[in-house]
């Protein structure tokens, strides 16, 4: 009877142990199952006696209080004395302290002193009466804070030894607590009505004991059969690597808290559990049992899930907002959204394309690596020109498009044969604003199902995909539009700077026989209407002049010199030339240089003359009465000196041109700034003007680090003024530079190596070299330049830019870098090109190259060029031909480059004629085979032969012919072909009549 009665209160503590264990963890103090207990364990007592205790065996009492380390309640042993003989870890938060700082402590120290008195009474009643005792008391941190709390205690000896057992409890907790008691269900204990699963099993895994949780969260009836069927480490872990790396952690620590794992339920579906458990040891270390709680958290893993999703597709939203706004290219921008589509709907296939807007096919430039290694049809392609598929069904409905047994809906017909299996399918287009139709994304195949939150995402993505290809093809659009308007104004520039260029050079000899004429002995009419011819012929040029200096600025092709000058010089001789012209109208004209302005400086003296020129002009023009003054002072940079850096050009000068003229309406003081623009429409067609001088001086002083603005008032003169930033000038230098050479005497006979693929040009050279008197040996290429100058001394060397094989600026480029020997390395070389634009000759330079000479070839210019690189001087002046006129040739041109040698022209004309056959079959040849790289190599030879010998229209045929050829234009090039093989006919026949004649 003893035994049994043992063996009831042993019992009966262990459930107060447990009971109370729940009740700090789900934050209970009181109810009915307490109180049962109490009266219980009271009755035992008093039967048995408070001083015969049982020992209960484990995990009736300390035990259990260990357990309590998982529990979320704060939890105390102390022996009969108070002093404390183990605590948890949330006791240790409740006073502030370590866990292990508290035992062997008094708990008298953390009680305050009002209270301890009411603390030693609670300890005396819970050891003696053996029934649980509740008490409110207030506590004392380690740090000195004051907690009001409620302890309810239990005894229970261990080894021995009287411990009491005591739950603490936050006060302010207390109405949680109560309304949690007051919906309570009565059951056998609180463990059982507990909301998360508890259990203890054999070190085997076989189940000890469980309460209805446990059960319930595998899918079981009852504890019972949870207990006869499950087996903890057999059944319930998903991944058998889990269970056995938990088993590992308890071995080695003794217990793991709050880990989560999946678990398999009866039924086989598994579930997210969090787990805190621990081993119990017996006295001599070994594991007698687990125990522990079981919660299911597969809610919160969803909802952790779902925000992580949520944060990944902000963030890859953010993500592409951004790159939008950077400008990306579709290229890029489609990566991103394929990359992050992939990603946030699990998705090994896919791709992302927008439709070509001029052709409206679907242009695919981004393929999952999978989608494309996977796919074994024949002709793969990225563009699509018809819309197939499901896919298509899309692009066609621009609507997007879910399914999950891609293969049974009926749209899915029309893919190719080879083509991926697609099992799952998910789309969406890409729209602009006012709903055209842009792109589109699709994935297939996810190892899940997709949901309508992968459609929302892809949806979220497809409109930003909308944005980024419309924004990129508007960029596209404004780009295309710009380029045509720069390449139209280019074309523009061009076209006035040789139309300027063709028309001044037939006005120098109108201009010129005028001014002959004019000097002439002949009658007062005649000198007259003479006079008219030349003053309209010279204000023709002027304006033609101001157009093409005007054109030249506004391409980039105006560079300014940097010589050092005599500024006073300057200004007297531009004064000097003002002088008569406004003595002749009854004005004076005045020039004064302040003493600090410095007389030497560095710069361009011939355009700021051009500047000084023009606004001297005007004043002239608008002036009638009065005069007009220079003045000159020095100018300060400001910004440039106030910010502490030296300016690159220190001398600063400013000019001041007044005049008592008609003045200027404050409208109109920018405008006449302006190109084309004039102050007084009125007044214009008395003066005359193209209102471009304004505009070429304000961007002329530009150039010369200054600005230039007006000072006026209508009816009382006006003054413009502006500023030149020099640099420093060096009058020793001056002196040098102003000393003209003059020609010491005959011209010293040059070796001249000239390097020329064309027959005829060579011809040209040889002849113009031959009559100026020097030698010339010519070559056909790059390659054999470089042999001849490793074989003989040259003086000079003439070299062709465009050449087979090697070209001109390779060929310099070794003969500089020495490999046809140290002695010809320096040898002076003039380029030879019918190239003329201002790069060309940049390049040249840059190349090493010492002259430039422009095809077709003068004379004069020849002679001059070789003056400059060999240190001689002209001995003759080219004279002027007469005009042979007629047919197909230019005879005028040529003669006039020939400098008349009517032997070099019919020898020119016969290499020609000889030639140009052979070309034009040439030409027929590539034509016949689309070679358009050989009819652009045969059609530049024939521009140059052509223009040597003045054939004006094959040259022309040839030039277009060359552009098309290297513009890919088969059919223009063709048809140029045909053109060009109907001129050497019409070409042919000229000369046979010439001969017949």
């Amino acid at each position: 009877m003893k035994r049994n009665e043992d063996k009831t209160l042993a019992a009966l503590l262990g459930r107060a142990a447990e009971a109370l264990a729940q009740s700090a963890r789900k934050g209970k103090s009181s109810g009915p199952e307490l109180t049962q207990l109490a009266q219980e364990l009271s009755e035992q007592r008093e039967h048995l006696g408070s001083d015969d205790l049982p020992e209960p065996e484990q995990p009736a009492a300390c035990g259990d209080a260990r357990l309590f380390e998982l529990a979320p309640a704060a939890f105390f042993a102390f022996d009969e004395i108070g002093v404390i003989t183990e605590a948890n870890h949330d006791a240790a938060q409740l006073l502030e302290t370590e866990r292990l700082r508290l035992v062997g402590k008094p708990f008298i120290i953390f009680v305050a002193s009002e209270h301890q008195d009411v603390f030693y009474e609670h300890k005396r009643l819970t050891i003696a009466t053996g029934v649980p005792q509740l008490v409110e008391l207030r506590l004392l941190s380690n740090s000195g804070n004051q907690r009001s709390v409620r302890i309810r205690s239990i005894a229970s000896k261990v080894d021995g030894v009287v411990l009491c057992l005591s739950v603490v409890l936050d006060m302010n907790e207390l109405d949680v607590v109560r309304e949690q008691l007051a919906d309570s269900v009565d059951q056998d204990t609180v463990l059982e009505r507990a909301p998360i699963g508890f259990f203890q099993t054999t070190p085997g895994g076989k189940f000890l004991n469980a309460n209805s949780e446990m059960a319930r969260l595998y899918g079981y009836e009852s504890v019972d059969e949870l207990m006869d069927k499950a087996h903890i480490g057999a059944d319930i872990y998903a991944d058998p690597k889990e269970r056995d790396a938990l088993f590992a952690v308890l071995h080695q620590e003794g217990e793991v808290s709050g880990r989560e794992y999946r678990h398999v339920r009866k039924d086989g579906s598994t579930f997210w559990a969090q787990v805190s458990m621990r081993a119990v040891y017996d006295p001599r270390g070994r594991i007698t049992r687990y125990e522990g709680y079981v919660t299911d958290v597969s809610e919160l893993k969803r909802m952790g899930a779902s925000l992580a999703r949520s944060a990944t597709r902000n963030s890859v939203l953010a993500e592409l907002s951004r790159t939008i706004l950077m400008s990306a290219s579709i290229g890029e921008v489609s990566d991103l959204v394929l990359s992050a589509a992939k990603e946030l709907t699990d998705s090994p296939h896919g791709f992302a394309g927008y439709i070509d807007p001029e052709t409206g096919q679907l242009v695919c430039i981004t393929l999952t690596g999978e989608m494309w290694s996977g796919c074994t049809v024949e002709n793969k392609r990225y563009v699509f020109e018809d819309y197939k598929g499901l896919w298509g069904w899309v692009l066609e409905n621009k609507q997007p498009l879910l399914l999950n047994n891609a293969a049974a809906d009926p749209r899915s017909e029309g893919v190719p044969k080879g083509h991926i299996p697609v099992r799952r399918f998910l789309s969406v287009p890409a729209i602009s604003g006012d709903g055209v139709l842009l792109g589109q994304i699709t994935l297939a195949n996810s190892d899940r199902e997709y949901t309508e939150d992968d459609l929302a995402i892809l949806g979220s993505i497809g409109d930003l995909y909308g944005i980024a290809l419309e924004r990129t093809q508007t960029l596209d659009q404004l780009r295309r539009a710009k380029r045509k308007a720069e390449e139209a104004d280019h074309a523009k520039t061009l076209f006035l700077a040789a139309m300027s260029h063709e028309i001044r050079t037939p006005m120098n000899g109108i201009l010129g026989m005028a001014e002959y004429l004019h000097n002439r002995e002949m009658d007062d009419e005649r000198k007259e209407n003479i006079g008219i011819i030349r003053d309209s012929s010279q204000h023709l040029l002027t304006v033609i002049n101001d157009i093409l200096d005007f054109s030249k600025i506004e391409s980039g092709g105006t560079c300014l010199e940097d010589v050092h000058f005599d500024l006073r010089g300057v200004l007297n001789s531009t004064k000097r030339a003002f002088e008569l012209p406004a003595k002749d109208k009854g004005l004076t004209l005045s020039l004064r240089m302040d003493g600090d302005v410095p007389r030497y400086v560095l710069g361009d003296p011939s355009r700021l003359r051009q500047v000084l020129n023009n606004l001297l002009g005007n004043s002239l023009k608008f002036t009638e009465t009065g005069g007009i003054a220079i003045r000159v002072s020095s100018h300060d940079p400001g910004e440039e000196a106030d910010s502490g850096v030296a300016a690159p050009r220190p001398v600063g000068v400013r000019f001041a041109v007044s005049d008592s003229g008609i003045g200027i309406p404050e409208s109109h003081k920018e405008l006449i700034f302006e190109q084309f623009a004039q102050a007084e429409g009125g007044y214009v067609k008395r003066t005359g003007g193209t209102g471009l001088g304004l505009a070429i001086c304000r961007k002329l002083v530009s150039l010369m680090g200054g600005e230039i603005w007006v000072e006026s008032e209508l009816g009382s003169g006006s003054t413009f003024i502006f500023t030149v930033m020099f640099g420093t000038g060096d009058s020793a230098r001056v002196v040098k530079e102003a000393a003209p050479q003059r020609p010491t005497g005959k011209v010293r006979a040059l070796e001249v190596l000239v390097a020329e693929d064309n027959p005829v040009n060579a011809l040209v050279a040889r002849k113009f070299l031959d009559q100026l008197g020097h030698a010339a040996t010519i070559v056909g290429s790059g390659e054999d330049a470089l042999s001849a100058l490793s074989q003989k001394r040259f003086d000079l060397v003439m070299m062709d830019l465009e050449m087979p094989d090697m070209d001109g600026l390779e060929a310099t480029r070794r003969i500089r870098s020495g490999e046809v020997g140290r002695d010809m390395a320096e040898v002076p070389v003039i380029a030879v090109t019918a190239h003329v634009f201002s790069d060309v000759r940049e390049k040249c330079e840059a190349g090493g190259m010492d002259g430039y000479l422009a095809k077709p070839l003068t004379m004069a210019d020849l002679r001059r060029a070789l003056a400059e690189v060999s240190d001689t001087a002209p001995a003759s002046s080219v004279r002027k031909p007469a005009d042979q006129g007629g047919g197909l040739l230019q005879r005028s041109v040529l003669w006039e480059r020939l400098d008349g040698d009517l032997e070099l022209y019919d020898e020119l004309l016969q290499v020609f004629e000889q030639e140009m056959p052979t070309l034009v079959e040439g030409l027929e040849n590539a034509a016949e085979n689309a070679d358009l790289n050989r009819i652009a190599i045969l059609g530049h030879s024939l521009k140059s032969a052509s223009t040597t010998i003045g054939a004006t229209s094959i040259k022309e045929a040839a030039v277009q012919l060359e552009h098309a050829a290297l513009e890919n234009r088969l059919e223009t090039a063709l048809s140029l072909v045909e053109k060009i093989a109907l001129e050497r006919d019409a070409f042919l026949q000229e000369r046979e009549r010439s001969r017949a004649f």
